[in-house]
């Protein structure tokens, strides 16, 4: 199972997926991980308590356990020292901004099929802002934590459309950036193999949104090309041409990730199978780095770090220009959330120890990293 984290790519409120999974063995070779916990985060009670509960952020989140539905979802909110600084009595959010102050999520319950609403939340669970025009839960918090980035379907039917680019800082008004490519949508024809039918679904990838670099990337799948626009006019400034299609027109889901930085500048290729991943710079077109490397996670804040898988049982977190290790962790899928103007990063990697969830590293810029939660659920990128 995949979930998001809202910090980050990932499905931690920060990491971009959270992956539940067979617990990885450890070996005597392998690098020993940080601080383990005496127990698995059931409960936000189990964390240590900052000395001061109201401190401002940025905070991280995630939700202790998976409650199947009971209503007693919930999630904690920590800040970069590991401590608990409160809890939201809500269920895991589908992004987070970096700095905490804000969260998007669904606004349950979802009726039949119908396309989600979402809300926008403060950090004290306060709705600020409501939508229903988010196509493919296509958005990202841009770097200022303010606003809101997100492709839009001009067929609201779901029939056919265009994807627009948005931009919105809740409770104003939205400002259209650009029309992107075309959303296709096509009726099942057949079985998907396990008896229940699928529709084909495509359409744009955001993959990136900077409103500190004034840029946007996104993914157009069909031709395989990345298009990088100014925010502030929607002009197209770049693109790269990577000469075949992805998923869904090409390759089953998850043979082919695409990892941004935050400010949109570099992108690494992660393909499964491969032994290297290469690393491009949007700006000047060039290869900036071929890794030997299995997968990369994600980038610091400005990009000069980045987790790395480095073999099968293998995370490290490197200067992936010079090639210095900072920090080796026993794990796999390595998931990032990166804290603003810092170098710090947070990683997650499906748990060592446990059949669900992820395991929660803090990695300091000093590289003493220490665990912060153990088989939990996360999100937001």
């Amino acid at each position: 199972m995949r979930r998001a984290i809202l910090v980050g790519g990932w499905t931690l409120i920060a990491v971009a997926g959270c992956t539940s999974g067979p617990a990885t063995t450890q070996k005597e070779n392998l690098p020993p991980n940080p601080s383990p916990l005496a127990h698995l985060t059931y409960d936000c009670a189990v964390l240590d308590r900052a000395s001061e509960a109201n401190a401002i952020g940025p905070y991280l989140y995630f939700e202790p356990f998976d409650d199947g539905g009971s209503g007693q979802a919930r999630m904690c909110a920590i800040g970069w020292d590991g401590k608990l600084r409160r809890q939201l009595d809500r269920g895991l959010a589908t992004l987070q901004s970096a700095d905490g102050s804000r969260l998007l999520a669904i606004d349950y319950p979802v009726v039949n099929s119908a396309p989600a609403s979402y809300v926008i939340v403060d950090e004290a669970n306060r709705i600020l802002d409501h939508l229903k025009e988010i196509w493919n839960n296509e958005a990202i918090w841009a770097d200022d934590s303010r606003h809101l980035c997100y492709l839009e379907d001009s067929n609201a039917l779901g029939q056919n459309g265009l994807a627009y680019l948005d931009v919105r800082v809740p409770g104003e008004p939205v400002r259209r950036v650009a029309t992107l490519g075309a959303i296709i949508y096509l009726p099942p024809a057949g079985s998907n193999g396990g008896g229940v039918p699928s529709p084909f679904i495509a359409g744009p990838r955001l993959l990136a949104c900077s409103m500190s670099a004034d840029r946007a990337v996104v993914l157009n799948p069909a031709n395989g090309t990345i298009s990088v626009l100014r925010l502030s006019d929607g002009t197209k400034v770049g693109a790269h041409e990577f000469g075949r299609p992805f998923y869904p027109y090409h390759d089953p889901a998850g043979s082919e990730q695409l990892v941004v930085s935050r400010d949109g500048r570099y992108v690494a290729d992660n393909v499964e199978g491969a032994h290297s991943v290469p690393i491009l710079d949007l700006l000047t077109g060039a290869d900036a780095a071929d890794l030997e490397a299995v997968r990369v996670g994600g980038f610091s804040w400005d990009g000069k770090v980045a987790a790395v898988q480095v073999s099968d049982h293998v995370v490290a977190i490197t200067e992936w220009r010079s090639g210095r290790v900072v920090r080796q962790l026993t794990g796999t899928y390595p998931s990032v959330f990166a804290r603003p103007d810092s170098p710090d990063l947070l990683v997650g990697i499906p748990s060592t120890r446990h059949e669900f969830g992820l395991d929660l590293y803090i990695i300091p810029g000093s590289g003493a990293p220490f665990e912060v939660a153990r088989s939990v659920e996360v999100t937001g990128r």
